[in-house]
């Protein structure tokens, strides 16, 4: 039993996994927010389809159905290379209440020195960065409607030549302040299209890098260490990387996204984090990386994050700035249709550190940063109202396109 002493906002997201993951090696068994697991090893390299039980009669692939998957599984999976991914298959299970899906990890993750001394022997050593899920439905979900624990760690997490029309991971429970969810170190995107590399060159207009990752109702989600590319080119269903409609306490921190310019637009965001104005207890947003891409012809500044609905909310250090373009194409008009970051029904705010630069865009139809029913009176005593800052530097004289007149910017 481990007794936690709580001070301060979400002390218990920042470390927890040290906290409440335990191994138990003899009995194969992890003990996870107070819930027993049975481990099973997950290798795609091996021919052979083990028992799971050690690395070396690991199994060499994820059950085939949805059904197959069973309660209270840690699936500690190997770090390979992209070529050998389990297949992660399309489907609904409503009878887990807890399942882990764990990258091996890194010897300086967290995670690592809990991990079974076998493990860290036969996979700590290996050179590559992420275990590797791939799905393979365009418009299908990989759906547990009524999970309580849910972790994703170390994870590349990709289609591959398809499109992404459906979440892959979707979480559909309707009960409000049950589920804990922790994605941590992580990678999104679809394979060989690698916005995250500056050396990537070649222009986006297939609707892949998107619908990742969707919670309905949370208690705990926590988001960290991840990398999201995100692109809506191509149609606008599931336009979001990571959809939340509801955590009581959210935790985003370390989180680089890699966007190209936008072909289409329709409430598309990176990291949509909550849909309703519901008063979650508690949020923080920090150490946040935009990298936007010019991509040919598109011309529609991609959007970064939409909150609303917290009692107190901390928001710091987000940065969004130009990065290498995908050819040497230009829109003949660069424009923002939606406001990158929203902020709206927040009580308790602090909003520090943001910094935006986006030279040669000078035609604004929406704010780069919105503010939306941030109240000004107090709702309880000691409440902080703070922005400190903030800068947003968009074209002055060499924008792409025509500037933004009055009739682009006044309400109809």
């Amino acid at each position: 039993m481990v007794n936690l002493h709580i001070d301060g906002m979400l002390p218990f997201v920042y470390d927890y996994s040290r906290i409440f993951l335990q191994s138990k090696e003899r009995k194969k068994e992890m003990t996870y927010s107070n819930v027993e697991f049975t481990v099973r090893y997950v290798d795609p390299t091996l021919t052979i389809n083990g028992s799971g039980l050690t690395p070396s009669e690991a199994m060499n692939a994820l059950p085939t159905s949805a059904s197959q998957f069973q309660d209270n599984t840690a699936y500690i999976i190997r770090r390979t290379s992209e070529s050998s991914a389990v297949k992660l298959p399309n489907g609904t299970n409503s009878s887990i209440k807890n399942i882990l899906f764990i990258g091996m990890p890194n010897p300086t993750d967290t995670l690592y020195e809990l991990m079974p001394d076998e493990a860290k022997t036969a996979w700590g050593k290996d050179s590559n960065e992420y275990a590797n899920i791939q799905f393979e439905s365009t418009s299908g979900s990989f759906q547990l409607s009524n999970v309580n624990h849910f972790l994703l760690h170390r994870v590349y997490l990709f289609r591959d030549g398809i499109n992404a029309d459906g979440y892959i991971f979707k979480m559909s429970n309707t009960s409000s302040r049950i589920g804990c969810y922790s994605i941590e170190n992580c990678k999104f995107g679809s394979r060989g299209i690698n916005l995250d590399s500056s050396s990537y060159t070649e222009e986006i207009a297939s609707s892949r890098c998107k619908a990742y990752i969707y919670v309905y109702y949370a208690r705990i989600l926590n988001i960290q260490n991840c990398i999201i590319n995100h692109a809506v080119t191509g149609n606008t269903s599931s336009p979001c990387g990571i959809y939340c409609y509801f955590a009581d306490i959210l935790n985003v921190e370390n989180i680089k996204v890699f966007t190209p310019v936008w072909t289409d637009m329709y409430n598309s965001y990176p990291l949509y984090l909550s849909g309703t104005s519901q008063k979650g207890v508690e949020c923080r947003i920090k150490n946040i990386e935009q990298i936007i891409r010019f991509n040919g012809s598109a011309s529609k500044v991609p959007t970064l994050f939409y909150l609303q609905g917290y009692i107190s909310c901390e928001i710091s250090n987000i940065v969004v700035k130009m990065g290498e373009a995908l050819s040497a194409t230009r829109p003949t008009q660069f424009s923002i249709e939606a406001a990158l970051m929203h902020l709206g029904s927040v009580y308790e705010v602090s909003l520090t550190d943001v910094s935006v630069d986006i030279p040669n865009c000078w035609l604004a139809r929406y704010p780069v940063l919105r503010l939306d029913r941030c109240y000004t009176g107090n709702y309880v005593p000691g409440i902080v109202k703070k922005i400190e800052n903030v800068r947003i530097a968009l074209a002055e004289s060499e924008g792409i396109g025509s500037p933004a007149s009055y009739e682009d910017v006044s309400d109809d």
